[in-house]
């Protein structure tokens, strides 16, 4: 039985020189270079390669006047027809009271010429920009604009108060508040800045638009981003304000103030009639698909009131038809 002191073999007993000789060889073979006999570095890395665009074909763009231009005759022209479909007169007829296509009698000027200050402020503004453009030097541009600016809108808000003053003496105060209310969207979308309120492009000579570079630094990649961001969202909120503001103050407010809106109200009623009976089908088929009580319960309650407002809804409907019906078939009978 061999003893516990036992010898390696000669054959396997000194390994070590062997490999690191070996890992030495590889090392010199190797591609990687040594720093000062130490761990290996990687060569440098190859710059990616430019982004490459398309070239985007040289669009000519519009004049900023000729915009303007075509945008306030647009609003004032939508405006006239409003006024000409809530005013419009029956003076064709034989027994017609007024010989005029339209009930101007019935017509606030006041309101007209507030409605058309405020679709026209930028068409003013530009004006006034293109003629200190002809005849200042560079240097004093981005001043006279700010002056200018300035003293039209105190002259635009003193002729504003003015006709809602006038308006206001003959139409209830609830009327006012709707002339009114953009000014409150206004501030809340842009603060206390008058620049939004004639601008959509940046008249200052020291404003340049951002444009793009294509560079391979990621800080600069990311300004450029947040710049182009910023641009476009203030641009997309100055724009939708604009719009919605001449479509406020060409259609709406003329209907707010309008003396004679409903020639048949029975259509007004048909709408509201078919609105309603809409909400009682919808919570009946709510009502047949729940299986909890209290969903039951709350659909109960609610079809009770609904029940109530559509046959007060059907009842005026049926009511208006009829009497509009024999007044309207009264004045087609041939007078003998």
């Amino acid at each position: 039985m061999p003893g516990p002191n036992r010898r390696i073999p000669r054959t396997i007993r000194n390994p070590m020189p062997t490999m690191i000789s070996n890992y030495t060889n590889d090392m010199q073979s190797n591609r990687y270079s040594t720093v000062g006999g130490g761990l290996p570095t990687l060569p440098p890395m190859e710059q990616p390669p430019a982004p490459k665009h398309i070239p985007f074909p040289n669009i000519p763009v519009e004049n900023e006047l000729i915009f303007e231009s075509v945008m306030c005759f647009f609003t004032i022209v939508c405006t006239f027809l409003q006024y000409l479909h809530l005013y419009r007169s029956v003076w064709w007829l034989p027994h017609s009271y007024t010989n005029n296509a339209v009930n101007f009698y019935l017509i606030d000027l006041y309101l007209i010429v507030f409605i058309i200050l405020v679709l026209s402020r930028r068409l003013l503004y530009v004006l006034g920009c293109q003629f200190l453009i002809n005849k200042l030097p560079p240097k004093y541009q981005d001043v006279a604009y700010f002056w200018f600016r300035l003293v039209l809108f105190c002259q635009i808000c003193l002729f504003l108060s003015v006709c809602a003053y006038f308006v206001m003496k003959s139409h209830p105060i609830v009327n006012i508040l709707y002339l009114c209310y953009p000014v409150l969207v206004y501030i809340i979308l842009f603060g206390p800045h008058i620049t939004p309120f004639f601008e959509l492009t940046n008249w200052s000579s020291t404003c340049f638009p951002p444009l793009h570079a294509c560079c391979s630094n990621a800080v600069e990649i990311r300004k450029e981003v947040n710049s182009l961001k910023l641009n476009f969202n203030n641009r997309v909120k100055q724009i939708l304000f604009s719009s919605i503001i001449n479509a406020y103050y060409a259609g709406f407010i003329p209907c707010c103030f309008a003396q004679v809106i409903f020639i048949n109200p029975s259509y007004s009623l048909s709408i509201l009639l078919a609105i309603q009976t809409f909400i009682v089908l919808l919570q009946l088929l709510l009502l047949v698909r729940s299986i909890v009580w209290y969903n039951v319960f709350s659909l109960s309650l609610l079809l009770f009131f609904n029940y109530y407002v559509l046959y007060k809804l059907a009842r005026d409907y049926l009511i208006s038809f009829r009497v509009y019906k024999e007044e309207r078939e009264m004045h087609t009978k041939p007078i003998r």
